[in-house]
């Protein structure tokens, strides 16, 4: 019993000693490394929600690793994924931003660019450091004298806050000028009604098992979906379509139409 209750005493005092030296939640990463994890997600598993434990193991870590833990706040410190919980199984996604950035990455649009600046500024440090000082980041010194004094954080990790923040400045374009900022963008025109193309398949090939059989041909159908106030819009693709791909169509058509309606409403 004694050295139950010696034991007991000492618990609070080394908890509060350890609190005393924890830093205040940042990302391990910067935003760059951010965008390049969730374009590996998208690229593997599209808008669907993965468990994390496959998630994990594609970064190479455990489900239990503290560095896959901390990969993952990190993401979510700018804002990339989310989490939902299904039964005992935790099932990460995209966000509606994490999806404006990768399905602008490739075309560097005004609204790409305008996503990365919204999440470099997502964790409540980088906020507080860009509305301290903006472009302007003074010395080294000076920024961990604030992160230490002003924001709690100890030492050690001011050092990896301030490297990963100098980081994400530079690649969202927030220390680029405006003409800097627009120079990089690259135009993309609008859709234009064409005449449709008339694709011509070449034969499947023939069963092995069942020479007498030939599999089903691929044909093109287009599916005319009438507007109220907008004529007639047109989903143009080739059937017959698996479940899987059913059930991707809905999710990929769905998010593509989200992260286009300021384009399709506004005409530009």
């Amino acid at each position: 019993m004694s050295f139950s209750s010696r034991n007991s005493a000492r618990r609070p005092n080394d908890m509060i000693a350890k609190q005393k030296n924890r830093s205040p939640a940042y990302p391990v990463h910067s935003l760059e490394k951010g965008v390049e994890l969730i374009s590996d997600i998208y690229r593997s598993n599209q808008f669907r929600p993965v468990p994390y434990h496959v998630l994990a193991a594609s970064w190479g870590y455990s489900a239990s690793s503290s560095n896959g833990q901390r990969t993952l706040a990190a993401l979510k410190h700018f804002d990339l994924v989310s989490e939902t919980k299904a039964g005992r199984e935790r099932l990460i996604e995209l966000t509606r931003l994490g999806k404006r950035i990768v399905l602008g990455r490739h075309a560097t649009t005004a609204d790409y660019f305008e996503a990365l600046r919204t999440a470099a500024l997502n964790p409540p440090v980088f906020r507080a450091m860009w509305d301290q000082w903006g472009e302007n980041t003074p010395s080294n010194n000076e920024v961990t004298r604030f992160l230490v004094l002003d924001m709690n954080f100890n030492p050690n990790s001011a050092e990896a806050v301030l490297s990963n923040y100098r980081q994400t400045l530079g690649f969202s374009g927030l220390l680029k000028s405006a003409e800097e900022r627009a120079s990089a963008i690259k135009t993309v025109p609008p859709p234009v009604a064409r005449e449709a193309v008339v694709h011509k398949f070449a034969p499947e090939p023939v069963d092995h098992l069942s020479p007498s059989v030939n599999k089903p041909s691929k044909k093109r159908i287009d599916i005319n979906l009438s507007l109220i106030d907008s004529g007639v819009a047109t989903l143009s693709l080739e059937i017959p379509l698996s479940e899987t791909d059913f059930d991707l169509l809905l999710r990929l058509t769905e998010a593509n139409l989200r992260a286009m309606k300021d384009v399709i409403i506004g005409g530009d």
